[in-house]
């Protein structure tokens, strides 16, 4: 987001020029957080490692984060000014790496914080100040982005989307079983338009046009996170009454001139442990279990030495499991269905399962599934019963059971 900024003053723009729980990470899981200068925190006490220029705090929302969930192996690789371009990409003048470099199978947690500098919206922040001098009560920071229906920073917003569920998709397929949490943007200006001129040097339209942008950037984030398995965190609502204007020691947000260690228009220390307070509480809320239904055998009937095949249906990806037993009888004792004993021993018969002959793995998909599962331990004729359940980052659906015959029909001639 520093990007934003250049417009401000000349020392800024050159700055900007260099891009600067349920389940979650447990103690020794990775961590990895992505994002722009609002994750970073920079000039926030105290400088991180990484590029120099991507002024990564020691006190950032992922270092708090990371701190409270103990987690051993915390890889932030955010960096200010960052697109979505520098999650695939190295970032130019900060040389930072791609950040989904970062990404691996072994990573339980990812938190994302991205999407300003794609909507362009560093150009309300540098150019509304100067209409703002120019016009202090008129409309002119609105109408410099063009019409209602042709306004370029709209259209910003929405060409923003399709970027961010790329960004999603991308890691999903590099960290499957990793939480992902998209953090939105606060709320920095007053969101009831009201001015504290000059110290901000914005008309109350300016900061009303402003609020509505990120209002429409976050309604953007929190669609895209919820069509691409991602949790949103809402780190707007809960700042209001902290934005720019308000008082040193209550603001979280510093303005164009900071009154405690941030980079301007960016979080301060305060800021940032509002955000971590964010995805805290979110990873606080358990992970609702993968559902797994309409599990049937294709066929009721397969001859011995054939693959049992099998559907069923998932309302989201999740490792799916089947074992296979074979029923055989029993007799009833205390509740319990046991081996038979001696034949004429008096019992009441029932049915019970062998131990587990053949445990399959899969990947599910949302929507109807197929698998298959080989002749081996399928030989015997007898009736077999099939058990299913679909676990997802340590939830597990309810168990889903379906039995079928094997026969010893007759081969086809």
């Amino acid at each position: 987001m520093c990007r934003a900024l250049r417009a401000l003053t000349l020392v800024t723009s050159v700055v900007l020029l260099w891009p600067a729980a349920g389940q979650a990470a447990g103690p020794g899981s990775p961590y990895v957080a992505l994002g722009d200068s609002y994750t970073a925190g920079p000039l926030v006490p105290s400088p991180g490692d990484g590029p120099i220029l991507c002024l990564r705090s020691t006190n950032n929302y992922p270092a708090i984060v990371a701190r409270s969930l103990r987690t051993a192996q915390q890889r932030d690789v955010s960096c200010s000014a960052a697109t979505t371009q520098a999650m695939t990409t190295r970032q130019p003048f900060t040389e930072n790496p791609p950040q989904f470099d970062a990404l691996g199978a072994d990573v339980r947690l990812v938190t994302l914080s991205i999407g300003f500098n794609d909507a362009e919206l560093g150009r309300v922040i540098g150019v509304c100040p100067l209409h703002s001098l120019l016009q202090p009560v008129a409309t002119s920071c609105r109408d410099s982005s063009g019409s209602s229906g042709q306004n370029s920073l709209n259209r910003a917003i929405t060409a923003t989307a399709p970027k961010v569920a790329a960004v999603l998709q991308g890691i999903h397929e590099r960290a499957p079983q990793a939480r992902v949490v998209v953090l939105g943007y606060p709320s920095i200006v007053p969101n009831d338009g009201r001015s504290c001129s000059p110290l901000v040097q914005f008309s109350q339209d300016d900061l009303r046009y402003f609020d509505e942008l990120l209002v429409k950037l976050n309604a953007v984030l929190a669609e895209q996170a919820v069509a691409n398995d991602a949790e949103f965190a809402d780190s707007y609502s809960t700042a209001i009454g902290h934005d720019v204007c308000t008082a040193p020691g209550q603001k979280w947000w510093e303005g164009p001139i900071p009154t405690s260690p941030a980079y301007p228009w960016h979080p301060n220390a305060l800021g940032q442990q509002h955000l971590a307070r964010v995805v805290l509480d979110v990873l606080a809320r358990p992970l609702p279990a993968p559902l797994l239904t309409a599990l049937s055998s294709v066929r009721p009937r397969i001859r011995s030495g054939s693959k049992a095949r099998f559907t069923y249906t998932l309302d989201q990806p999740a490792a799916v499991t089947v074992s296979l037993r074979r029923e055989l009888r029993g007799r009833r004792e205390g509740g319990r269905c046991r081996p038979p004993r001696l034949a004429n021993e008096p019992s009441k018969p029932c049915k019970r399962l062998s131990r587990v002959l053949r445990t399959v793995r899969v990947d599910g998909l949302p929507g109807v599934n197929r698998l298959a599962v080989g002749p081996r331990r399928l030989t015997a004729p007898g009736r077999y019963a099939a058990t299913a359940t679909a676990t997802r980052r340590g939830s597990s659906s309810p168990a889903q059971t379906t039995s079928f015959r094997v026969t010893r029909l007759k081969p086809r001639r």
